[in-house]
């Protein structure tokens, strides 16, 4: 259990409420950096699926360190894997427009498909 859960459960037992803005604070700032993995992991999954010829070699390592991020994030608060779908297609949408800036590939050239579970579980075989 990490801190944030430690807290909500300490304030449904205590029921005070000044600890629900630490507590509602504390986890924005988990959605937050989830997303920002997220985020980092989509841009790379968009660039490693639309430039076969220009992959990095960081990319693999890039995506898997997000992955592992990610997971490590759903076992440490497993309430934000609730949040998985909403954040990742924020995510992906802010990817797409980033590897559109990165590449100069218009995002209407390129179709992929980003299922959310690719936050978590991608596969080099999923990214083509």
């Amino acid at each position: 259990m990490n801190a944030t859960e430690k807290l909500i459960r300490i304030y449904s037992e205590s029921a005070d409420p000044r600890l629900y803005p630490i507590i509602e604070e504390m986890t924005r700032s988990d959605e937050h950096s989830m997303r920002s993995y997220m985020e980092r992991l989509a841009l790379h999954i968009c660039k490693w699926s639309i430039q076969p010829d220009g992959r990095s070699r960081s990319w693999p390592g890039s995506i898997l360190d997000s992955q592992h991020q990610l997971e490590t994030w759903f076992v440490d608060s497993p309430s934000l894997k609730s949040k998985v779908d909403q954040n990742w297609a924020r995510a992906v949408a802010h990817a797409r427009r980033m590897a559109a800036v990165e590449t100069g590939i218009d995002p209407g050239e390129w179709t992929l498909d980003f299922p959310a579970a690719m936050a978590y579980e991608p596969t080099f075989e999923d990214l083509g």
